[in-house]
């Protein structure tokens, strides 16, 4: 500034270096001369924000939040806080006043599923057979929706099929008649969980 207004440097030279316009390149060199370096002070500093919350609001949502939404989420935190306390934050805001309180949410803890291991496949032939079906227009329009009945031998993967009207008794038996005859009788047969042939109610007799 003090080669600025000492015309150490021209007003232009000025305005390129510091990347203002010559006008404010003017304006900023008179008001230097009027008001010296006290005027180049933001005059915002040390002031508080317009947009800072009172800390009361502060201590009344924390006090919320630990009564009452303590295993709740930032998002339904901030929605609960609005619609039946009135009062507002930015989730970022909400979440930052928390960890600099040293608040962590605890989150309620799900109940693991059951664990579960692959199924180690059979090692011979015929010692267990995957029944299932599968109704769909196998023929496309040409005829109407068939059911689709298979056998897969855990083992070989070999698979055995044919098609019939419906997977009930009558067509179930036909399908393990005629396997038997042709190939032999399955060690075991493994059928689908919700499968016709198995009654899954708890109270089953």
């Amino acid at each position: 500034m003090d080669k600025l207004v000492w015309w150490s440097i021209l007003e232009r030279e000025a305005a390129k270096l510091a990347h203002k316009s010559l006008r404010q390149i003017q304006r900023i060199k008179k008001r230097y001369k009027e008001q010296g370096d006290k005027w180049l002070i933001n005059k915002s500093r040390l002031r508080k924000s317009n947009h800072q919350y009172n800390s009361k609001k502060y201590d009344e949502a924390v006090s919320i939040i630990q009564k009452y939404y303590h295993d709740y989420s930032y998002i339904m935190i901030q929605e609960k806080l609005t619609e039946k306390h009135n009062i507002f934050f930015s989730m970022a805001t909400l979440r930052n006043e928390l960890l600099r309180r040293g608040i962590r949410l605890v989150k309620k803890q799900k109940r693991p599923d059951k664990q579960r291991t692959m199924r180690i496949r059979k090692e011979n032939y015929w010692e267990m057979t995957q029944y299932d079906w599968s109704y769909h227009l196998w023929f496309e329009n040409r005829w109407e929706e068939v059911c689709l009945l298979v056998s897969v031998d855990d083992a070989t993967w070999d698979i055995v099929a044919r098609f019939d009207i419906n997977e009930g008794i009558r067509a179930t038996f036909e399908f393990w008649m005629d396997y038997i005859l042709v190939y032999w009788k399955p060690k075991s047969i493994y059928l689908d969980k919700f499968s016709t042939y198995k009654i899954n109610h708890p109270k089953k007799k």
